[in-house]
């Protein structure tokens, strides 16, 4: 799990629940609408985060080629398909290789447990 003891996931109804990463996004859109209005041209996601990149102030950006993110460790060549996902509205893990899932969210301090009757656990085997 890349070093984390737990990971959780919330999925929240559209323009609902913004959170730091829409303010991020929001910054790095507005410092390239500048750029482009100076004369930059931004064609490309290299581009970008070359013209871009050295203009943030207190966001950083690192640019991952396709070919370093497609042999990354971290990500699985194979993921197995997970059924009804637009019901899900959390997900959790405190063991890799092992999601559980929720209909609804929770906030508690059980992010694995299967206390909740909502809860629903998947097995995921990487290949």
């Amino acid at each position: 799990m890349a070093g984390f003891s737990a990971v959780s996931w919330n999925y929240f109804e559209s323009s609902h629940g913004k959170g730091a990463v829409d303010g991020i996004g929001a910054t790095v859109k507005r410092t390239a609408d500048a750029c482009v209005r100076q004369g930059h041209d931004i064609d490309t996601p290299v581009k970008l985060f070359q013209v871009v990149g050295p203009r943030l102030q207190s966001v950083k950006m690192w640019y991952i080629d396709e070919e370093d993110f497609k042999q990354s460790e971290l990500m699985p060549s194979e993921i197995p398909v997970l059924k009804g996902t637009r019901e899900i509205h959390q997900i959790n893990s405190v063991q890799s290789g092992i999601i559980v899932h929720r209909k609804l969210s929770c906030f508690c301090n059980h992010l694995a447990s299967r206390a909740h009757a909502t809860v629903l656990q998947h097995l995921i085997t990487l290949k």
